[in-house]
Formats: structure tokens, sequence, C-alpha cells
């Protein structure tokens, strides 16, 4: 699978909180100890695996369903 030049940039520039919200919407648990930088690559392989679809990555962190709606 491959990911697109914009959603590698979006994931570029999305904060902690947002990817934190991405990571958490997709049933994952995000702790603070955990660097972003980790964060943002763990987004980007799930997205490059089809595990986050990448659409999710350019919505609004608060627009995203909480885990327990998916």
């Amino acid at each position: 699978m491959s990911i697109s030049e914009e959603a590698k940039t979006a994931i570029r520039y999305l904060s902690r909180a947002q990817i934190q919200a991405t990571m958490e919407s997709n049933g994952y648990q995000v702790y603070e100890h955990e660097s972003t930088t980790d964060l943002r690559q763990n987004v980007f392989d799930d997205v490059l695996n089809g595990v986050i679809d990448a659409s999710e990555v350019f919505v609004d962190s608060r627009a995203l369903p909480e885990s327990r709606d998916r």
C-alpha cells in the first residue's frame, strides 16, 4: 500500500494532540512518556498499512469518533 504526498505532509504537521486523538479514535492508548516523534511514526505506519484511514489525518481531531464509537 502507498501513502499520498498530501497525507505524508498532513502527518508531519499534526500536533501531538491531533496525533493522540487520531490514535485513540482507532483504539490505541497514548501515554505521556511516548515521544511525539514515535507516535507520529506509528500514525504514518498505520496509514501506510491501512490500519488508519488516510482521510483521518485531514479531519479536525475534535470531529473524530471516540474509540468506543467504532
